[in-house]
């Protein structure tokens, strides 16, 4: 749950997430590239338990993330979100894109359907652009641009759906990314940049 949760910081949106439609998808990636995200992730938990050893930094590239969503994160995204992949660019600026099957996520919890979702269904994709900020062991998420099949809608759906759909026994209220999140292992900085992400520790 920690790793998705530290993608889910990373994507933006969730957490849980992460999201792409399929024209945008890398072809290239392989299982290799997801694992190498687990090593350092397992390196950068090492560090928890070594506490002389401060302020030193781990490199995350993009297609490492990407990899990982694509082959090791599959059986953890919410039911009915596939596809997903990010792309990283400068200044902490990402966005994150996905195949959404919201007749999947709607019969998943009937009785949290938001309104809208009742009069769409289908696989549609879904894009999340905006800003991720990582300092103090908080990171702090500030999404500018929602679409859902073409369509521009208020930040506040996401928000919504978010949380709606990653409640579970570690988060029983689900996770608003509105709100400052606490980074995962130990992390004291998180720095997203042009097709990478920096983490110190």
């Amino acid at each position: 749950m920690r790793r998705c949760l530290f993608v889910g910081v990373v994507c933006a949106a969730v957490v849980s997430l992460a999201m792409t439609a399929p024209a945008f998808r890398q072809s290239d990636l392989e299982p290799v590239d997801g694992q190498r995200l687990l090593d350092k992730l397992v390196e950068i938990t090492d560090r928890v338990v070594t506490p002389d050893v401060t302020n030193q930094s781990v490199i995350i590239h993009q297609r490492e993330i990407n990899a990982y969503l694509q082959f090791q994160a599959v059986t953890e995204l919410p039911t009915g979100i596939t596809d997903a992949e990010i792309s990283l660019l400068d200044g902490g600026v990402l966005s994150v894109r996905a195949t959404v099957d919201l007749s999947l996520l709607r019969d998943a919890q009937p009785q949290e359907t938001p309104d809208f979702l009742r009069y769409l269904s289908g696989r549609v994709p879904v894009t999340v652009d905006g800003e991720v900020r990582g300092q103090n062991g908080v990171a702090h998420v500030d999404v500018e641009l929602v679409t859902i099949a073409g369509l521009s809608v208020p930040v506040s759906v996401l928000t919504d759906l978010v949380r709606r759909y990653s409640t579970g026994e570690q988060y029983p209220d689900g996770i608003d990314f509105a709100e400052p999140l606490n980074l995962p292992y130990g992390m004291s900085e998180l720095r997203v940049e042009h097709e990478r992400v920096v983490v110190v520790h």
